[in-house]
């Protein structure tokens, strides 16, 4: 058990606070509950990376997926996102009650201003499109050749398994996708690497901004099915919504910017993917 969690402190200035602790400031640790803090931080961070792979490699075991894909095929993208998601979810679920600690610890509480919340989420979808054109047009000029025809075909390949969910699941499959994956990453792994670095229930900010980048990496290979573009995106996409999580330490707008940038990715895919087509078989 944790003595604060590491997203609480700071989460709302405007909050009374006891003079006294707050011209104090937390306690500084001994090196005997550094070294504790650090030991479950990693054990927690392993236990959940190996459950979640666990629950994929056992689904492709037991061979759900293709089972769903021969009876529904149009199901099966949002089969692959709702299987790992809900394990996923029961997975840091449990580490956070093995802990003791609330939801609130890796910044799922419960929104104090879901306005505000909603409002910055909005405004990280922009930013995020903002930085992410420019980024992937540069790449696209950068890599010549047979290179870039590779890392097209294999986005184009990515988007026109995208295109086959019904229009009736994009929405949910868009909310499971980015809760979970932010609940996993900008949340639990985040909050566990921070104080791996740093000891402590109260990780200074080099240590959560060195957790965003882990957090970010891991996000992009995660989506190594879309090839080097697509890790490439995502890790990006993986900074921006790792930075957001820390500065306000909540992972909700880094959830609203995730749920509508994949809702759009969803349904803008239907229109390029077979303007895409058309393209390459007029060439």
């Amino acid at each position: 058990m944790y003595a604060q969690e590491p997203f609480e402190d700071e989460l709302d200035t405007d909050d009374d606070e006891d003079d006294e602790g707050a011209a104090q400031g937390p306690a500084e640790a001994s090196p005997i509950e550094k070294s504790r803090t650090r030991r479950g931080a990693l054990a927690q961070l392993a236990a959940a990376l190996v459950g979640f792979f666990a629950v994929r490699i056992s689904a492709e075991h037991f061979r759900l997926f293709e089972a769903i894909a021969a009876r529904y095929p149009e199901w099966e993208i949002p089969a692959h996102v709702f299987i790992p998601g809900l394990g996923a979810l029961l997975i840091v679920a449990l580490l956070l009650a093995q802990s003791g600690e609330p939801w609130s610890s890796i910044g799922a509480g419960r929104p104090r201003k879901w306005w505000l919340d909603v409002v910055r989420g909005l405004s990280t979808v922009g930013l995020t499109y903002v930085v992410m054109v420019p980024l992937t047009l540069a790449v696209a000029l950068l890599v010549r050749g047979p290179a870039q025809a590779h890392m097209t075909r294999q986005k184009l390949e990515t988007l026109r398994e995208f295109v086959k969910i019904p229009l009736i699941a994009v929405v949910p499959t868009a909310v499971m996708a980015g809760f979970y994956e932010e609940v996993l990453v900008r949340g639990f792994v985040q909050s566990r690497v921070s104080r791996a670095l740093s000891g402590s229930d109260h990780p200074p900010t080099a240590a959560r901004y060195l957790a965003v980048l882990f957090g970010a990496v891991l996000f992009g290979l995660g989506h190594i099915y879309q090839g080097p573009m697509g890790v490439f995106q995502t890790t990006v996409v993986g900074v921006i919504l790792g930075v957001v999580a820390a500065r306000f330490r909540s992972i909700w707008p880094a959830v609203v910017a995730h749920v509508v940038i994949d809702t759009v990715g969803l349904v803008v895919s239907r229109v390029l993917v077979p303007a895409a087509q058309s393209i390459i078989q007029r060439n």
